[in-house]
């Protein structure tokens, strides 16, 4: 292991820690070296440009307010997590438990309750909530998802009169989805939406032509009465 990739491996705890075992001998990445593990990779330098992908598995949501507990069950999935810290088999009504989606009927942004939850399934404080955030952090927050394997996940508004996407309604709300891939060439961003069980015409994943354009529509402005409105992302 490059020395530098081993001090780094050590503060993240050794095979432990969020990245788990190594997966790869070092490698060269398009001029880069590179290292993958159970969860992300390390770059020796900046993420070369190209388009990267999470492949999170699809999980619908099954009322219409757990979109984000549905979210949460694509990423513990793609992370292999089936069981809680506690030892607690993975489902969704546990999860939404821990987010308190089910006493609260939403699952509160303000109060980082997805961050909450995923992180007492997790049993360490690997996300946080960045509310509003501008267009840089989010493009941070979804490159630094392909180094730890942990996807991002937006808690985003629309409005009605104003811009849709995916088959969703004209009305106003929040909607909770994992950023699955990220097209650095031409800021196309793909999202695994778990709406698909309340729009008939949306799709499982879909591609947005912008992440400037959707940071600027959806992540920026409250107009859903719940505080749904930012980006979940992993240390």
């Amino acid at each position: 292991m490059h020395d530098g990739f081993f001090r780094r491996y050590a503060s993240q705890g050794y095979e432990w820690g969020d990245r788990g075992y190594p997966i790869s001998d070092e490698y060269n990445d398009r001029g880069v070296t590179r290292q993958d593990f159970q969860h992300g990779s390390y770059w020796w330098g900046a993420i070369p440009a190209g388009t990267y992908t999470h492949g999170v598995p699809f999980f619908a949501q099954p009322n219409n307010y757990f979109c984000l507990p549905a979210a949460g069950m694509m990423v513990l999935e793609d992370l292999g997590a089936w069981h809680a810290a506690d030892g607690a088999p993975l489902n969704v009504y546990d999860l939404a438990h821990r987010m308190n989606t089910d006493t609260y009927m939403y699952t509160s942004f303000s109060e980082a309750k997805f961050a909450q939850g995923m992180n007492s399934w997790l049993g360490a404080n690997v996300y946080s909530a960045i509310r509003t955030p501008s267009y840089e952090t989010v493009r941070d927050s979804v490159l630094h998802s392909f180094e730890t394997g942990y996807a991002s996940v937006v808690d985003e508004q629309e409005r009605r009169g104003g811009p849709h996407f995916n088959g969703h309604n004209n009305g106003t709300f929040g909607h909770g989805m994992v950023v699955n891939s990220y097209d650095m060439y031409n800021d196309s961003v793909q999202f695994a939406d778990p709406g698909t069980s309340i729009w008939a015409g949306a799709s499982e994943y879909f591609w947005y032509p912008s992440l400037w354009d959707f940071t600027s529509q959806h992540l920026q402005h409250q107009f859903a009465p719940h505080d749904s409105l930012g980006i979940y992302t992993a240390r």
